[in-house]
């Protein structure tokens, strides 16, 4: 399993944040949050890889940043990364097995 987790920027009042939060919590895939109202460095990087914009929630996986993606989008960027955040997980082994068997697409 991969040891570098997933960096998430936030802040506190943004309902897409905790939405994307409680998923990752949900899938029981690890991540690290930084505030970028608690941390102006933060909200820079933030800004820098958001043409200027402080769009939270912004991810960092597997080195590349994505702003605000749907759940539906961050679960197909952490697929299309290869890493192993989903290794063992039940709902994603049997979508998988369901689709190698031609019963789902995606």
């Amino acid at each position: 399993m991969r040891e570098e987790k997933i960096i998430v920027y936030t802040t506190s009042w943004c309902p897409d944040c905790h939405r994307a939060k409680a998923w990752l919590r949900d899938q029981g895939i690890p991540f690290e949050e930084i505030d970028i109202e608690q941390n102006p460095a933060a909200a820079r990087v933030v800004m820098d890889h958001n043409g200027g914009r402080r769009r939270v929630p912004t991810f960092v996986i597997g080195g590349r940043y994505y702003g605000n993606p749907s759940i539906p989008d961050l679960e197909r960027i952490l697929r299309d990364t290869g890493e192993s955040f989903y290794e063992g997980h039940p709902q994603v082994e049997r979508d998988e097995r369901e689709k190698m068997a031609g019963i789902i697409s995606r």
